[in-house]
């Protein structure tokens, strides 16, 4: 269990059009040139959003959920496919039912 957005880190989305939705954290972003110090984090789902293709949200459009993967951060840093993401997010939904 961790309780800060990181990479590996399973969450849930709060608004938008994937509002509900599970994703995986690939990429954690301060950006600091804006006016506002605003934190991004860059989601994978591996269907809707692939690898190849994150989507980019802010941090506060995001629910942290208690669950962390560690052999995912590890092969997000080597290289992950779609199907690897769909296996942990669905191990993480499963067991929050």
């Amino acid at each position: 269990m961790i309780c800060e957005l990181t990479t590996g880190s399973i969450v849930i989305s709060k608004k938008g059009r994937d509002k509900g939705e599970w994703f995986v954290v690939v990429k954690v972003v301060q950006d600091t040139q804006s006016k506002r110090d605003s934190t991004y984090v860059w989601l994978v789902n591996g269907t809707t959003r692939m690898v190849e293709r994150p989507k980019k949200k802010k941090r506060k459009h995001v629910k942290l959920t208690k669950y962390f993967d560690a052999t995912i951060k590890d092969r997000i840093q080597n290289g992950i496919n779609n199907s690897e993401v769909r296996k942990a997010i669905m191990q993480y939904a499963h067991s929050e039912k």
